[in-house]
């Protein structure tokens, strides 16, 4: 190896040397790093197994207040599996030394009483020198815990009395109030306080202390439950240990205690509400959690806690919507700011994650659907616009009451809607393929070829012709012809309105002028003309008698004055006859009103109107009708029948949006047939009932005379004539 290759060598090995070096002083300052962000670790210890409301509820609120590095390691001494054991502290201290002599914690929190008489017993052995905080409720914690040192904590003990005030508010009509406590320390604690509450304030019941005799075990409590009266309250203070010292579970207890009592319980303790007690001024777990929590923060950032004060919280209102519902307690008498647990779920609180993960899923498979059909997309839009398109047309096609035909490019038909095929007679498949020129009456047929072809060339054109229907009959059309594309060819449809009822219409109107001109004829004739001819003669009469120098006579003066006042009244009553309804007056009662007083003055007759229908309900062309009627069959019943009465009934009838109009008269009974053959009258009073949609009877009164009644529909569904197509 040369010179050169030597020196290569020993600068790699150097290179390796320092880098090898690099890494041990890198490695020496990331430890500390590495050993700093490990996670601290508290422990925590519970008194009763998993599952103790209060206890939960606290460990709920430690894990929320906690730092996100920080480890929370709970041990549960859950007593009930070593009741009745005096030295079951010290068993669990040996369970206890074998999972945590070689661990570290950063702090240690006990939660209620036998955890902290277990930490107040052996920390020093165990857990010296680490950072204790207390959680309690039920009693006095801090005393008698002077041989602890380096703690801190916090305690909550609501006020029993508090309760017991509220639940005698709640049932006024309770006479005693039976307590039950254990013979431990807190109980025994509940029971002086409650003593000390009735010497200062006394309730409005009996306040009455269960003695050791009567609720000693559980087996006795359970035998005096029922026995507690109606009219009753039960304030549960507490009963862990029975004097066997057999532990007793309060939300274990409660359930059947409850089921036993014919009485409401009342709680001091958080983990009884809902399992079966009313409620009543307890601990709040998740509250002591959290300040629990923001203490243990400063401990864990450094601070002693024999610095930081404990804390002594005040309770809450708690109550069982469950048990309120059972007692028919009304919610809105409870304190105001009271939590009320065990509300009846909705179905989607029920389900909810059930729902929202299958709604998760059924949104992936969606997504994943939609992804497969995006190419497709427009084409499927485009076939639902066509689809409801074609729906559309084929509905409006179906549906409508006019004629609609299309035409191929020779004039044959290649469809036709219902409405054609029933106006005309033929069946569809009758009516497909024949020829246009066919289905138009001979006469109009040069015409409406002409139409058709224009339209084949492209243009919209309108005309008013006749179809001939399968009898042979012509029926009166008005067509539109359009332009249609066929296959690329051109071709036409063809929109057709029938026009048979407004030549009915028409018809009838004719008639009916006709008709009131012939006897408007007669009335001149008959009467007018034999005026002018009394009046003539009686001119001659006065010319003779001054031609021959007669004296005047004043009587014959004064019947000419008589007959030409009289001719004067027939010429004004001509003409009312010839004026409309609307020109007479503003409404059809106040008409009839002035029709009736004309006739009592000149005729003198007694006239009557009763009109109980709205004037609003009457259409316009209805109430001139209905005017025309009555005029008629008034003139008829005074100058034809010699009536003194008339009375005119305007009314409902019976039927739905039918209405009736009767014209009742005194005179001389009514010949149907013989009026019938002498006038027109009838025929034109039958002409104007029919116009409004109804019917006109004749019959005799029931006392002699004659009864005209004409029933009629409020909302006559008649054809109006038409002008030109709506197309």
């Amino acid at each position: 190896m040369n010179a050169v290759g030597t020196r290569t060598l020993k600068s790699g090995y150097y290179a390796i040397a320092t880098l090898c070096a690099l890494l041990i002083l890198e490695l020496a300052a990331v430890r500390p790093a590495l050993a700093q962000e490990e996670p601290q670790s508290v422990l925590v210890f519970a008194s009763s197994g998993p599952g103790n409301g209060l206890e939960t509820a606290e460990i709920a609120g430690l894990r929320e207040m906690l730092p996100e590095d920080a480890e929370l390691v709970v041990d549960h001494l859950d007593v009930t599996r070593i009741t009745g054991r005096d030295d079951y502290l010290e068993l669990y201290f040996g369970v206890a030394h074998r999972k945590y002599k070689n661990r570290r914690f950063a702090a240690i929190v006990a939660l209620n009483d036998d955890a902290i008489r277990f930490v107040d017993y052996y920390r020093t052995n165990l857990f010296a020198r680490i950072p204790l905080l207390l959680c309690g409720s039920g009693h006095d914690m801090p005393a008698g815990m002077s041989e602890l040192t380096n703690w801190t904590g916090v305690f909550c003990a609501p006020d029993p009395a508090k309760t017991i005030q509220l639940s005698l508010a709640l049932h006024p009509q309770a006479q005693k109030v039976h307590v039950i406590t254990d013979g431990t320390s807190s109980g025994q604690l509940v029971r002086n306080r409650i003593r000390e509450a009735v010497a200062d304030k006394p309730f409005s019941a009996y306040v009455k202390m269960l003695s050791g005799d009567e609720i000693g075990t559980y087996g006795r409590l359970r035998r005096e439950a029922p026995r507690f009266e109606p009219d009753s309250i039960v304030f549960f203070g507490g009963y862990a240990r029975d004097y066997r010292a057999v532990v007793l579970l309060p939300h274990r207890l409660m359930p059947r205690l409850s089921a036993d009592s014919p009485a409401p319980i009342y709680t001091l303790q958080a983990e009884t509400v809902g399992a079966g007690a009313v409620g009543g001024f307890v601990a709040d777990g998740e509250q002591i959690g959290r300040t629990a929590g923001k203490m243990l923060r400063q401990v864990l950032a450094g601070a002693s806690p024999a610095s930081i004060p404990p804390v002594a919280l005040d309770g809450v209102w708690m109550f069982d919507a469950v048990q309120l519902e059972r007692w028919g307690i009304d919610e809105r008498r409870l304190p105001a700011g009271s939590r009320i647990i065990g509300r009846q779920l909705s179905f989607f609180e029920k389900n909810k994650w059930i729902l929202l993960i299958g709604g998760a899923i059924v949104g992936v498979e969606l997504s994943i659907i939609a992804m497969l059909l995006i190419n497709r997309a427009g084409r499927i839009r485009a076939q639902r616009a066509l689809q409801a398109s074609e729906t559309r047309y084929r509905t409006l096609f179906e549906s409508s009451e006019d004629l609609f035909m299309i035409f191929d490019p020779a004039g044959a038909v290649l469809h036709a809607n219902p409405a054609t095929c029933r106006m005309l007679g033929y069946a569809l498949a009758e009516l497909v393929g024949r020829k246009h020129v066919e289905l138009v009456a001979p006469a109009d047929s040069p015409r409406a070829e002409a139409c058709l072809d224009a339209s084949r060339a492209g243009e919209r054109t309108l005309l008013e012709t006749r179809f001939v229907t399968r009898e042979g009959a012509e029926m009166p059309v008005e067509c539109l012809y359009q332009p249609f594309d066929c296959e690329s060819r051109p071709a036409a449809v063809c929109f057709a309105r029938s026009l048979s009822e407004r030549v009915k219409i028409q018809r009838l109107t004719q008639e009916i002028s006709e008709n009131e001109r012939q006897a408007m004829g007669q009335d001149i004739h008959d009467g007018l003309g034999q005026y002018l001819t009394a009046l003539r003669f009686q001119c001659r009469r006065l010319e003779q008698r001054v031609a021959e120098e007669l004296p005047l006579d004043a009587a014959e003066v004064s019947k000419l004055d008589r007959i030409a006042s009289e001719l004067a009244f027939e010429v004004r009553s001509l003409a009312r006859s010839l004026v409309s309804q609307q020109m007479l007056s503003r409404t059809l009662e106040s008409a009839l009103r002035e029709l009736m007083e004309i006739n009592t003055r000149h005729f003198d007759i007694q006239a009557e109107l009763d009109m109980s229908l709205a004037e609003g309900m009457l259409l316009p062309d209805i109430s001139a009708q209905l005017y025309r009627i009555v005029q008629e069959a008034m003139r008829n019943a005074v100058r034809h029948g010699g009536a003194s009465l008339v009375r005119v009934v305007l009314r409902a009838a019976d039927g739905e949006d039918m209405a009736e109009l009767v014209v009742e008269n005194n005179g001389r009974p009514f010949d149907l047939l013989q009026e019938r053959r002498a006038g027109l009258g009838l025929g034109i009073m039958e002409q104007r009932a029919r116009l409004i949609g109804g019917t006109l009877d004749i019959q005799p009164g029931k006392d002699g005379g004659g009864r005209l009644t004409c029933r009629f529909p409020l909302h006559p569904h008649r054809q109006e004539p038409v002008e030109s197509m709506p197309f």
